[in-house]
């Protein structure tokens, strides 16, 4: 019974958050900054280990292409991530995407929103995210985030982190674009 009436509670969070699913009108008119947690954004918060201890993790070739559209239209791009690892560093470098340690992740997002002087777009999916997703203009969730996380955020996508999540935002980000025009 518990069980039963924690996925309700969790059912229920999840679609007030989709009620709150903006249109493109809603983007953050001036977002010219978009900020991501790694794992459980970027990924979809798996890792995979061998034999010999070498980690892995899984992304979307379509997020990748998203970011790449949304970094050609003039929105800057970020990673944030507080555990550092060599599939994240090298998934950054690839997307050429600045990749950055912190374990105190607003201090970083409000030094690269200061640089960047517009509005913010962060995508995170758990509590250590929920102080980021509440500062930024607009704070995003995938659906299997945190109940915290779900609860501090204005916009929730459609897939999983890993699984298109970030195309997600990047195509409300660009159409959002395209509607001002």
């Amino acid at each position: 019974v518990d069980l039963i009436q924690a996925q309700a509670r969790i059912s229920a969070l999840q679609m007030s958050v989709r009620a709150r699913k903006p249109e493109a009108a809603q983007c953050p008119r001036n977002a010219r900054l978009l900020v991501l947690d790694f794992d459980g954004v970027v990924t979809d918060g798996n890792v995979y280990v061998d034999a010999d201890g070498r980690e892995s993790v899984r992304c979307s070739r379509r997020d990748g292409h998203g970011l790449a559209l949304v970094r050609d239209s003039g929105v800057h791009v970020a990673v944030i991530t507080a555990y550092p690892t060599a599939a994240a560093a090298a998934r950054c470098k690839r997307l050429q995407i600045p990749y950055h340690i912190k374990s105190n992740k607003i201090t970083m997002l409000m030094e690269l929103a200061r640089s960047i002087a517009a509005g913010v777009v962060y995508v995170g999916d758990d509590v250590h995210d929920v102080e980021c997703i509440t500062w930024a203009q607009y704070g995003v969730v995938p659906p299997d985030a945190h109940e915290l996380a779900v609860n501090a955020a204005g916009y929730m996508t459609v897939h999983g982190g890993g699984r298109g999540a970030v195309r997600d935002v990047c195509d409300w980000i660009l159409t959002s674009k395209e509607s001002r025009v």
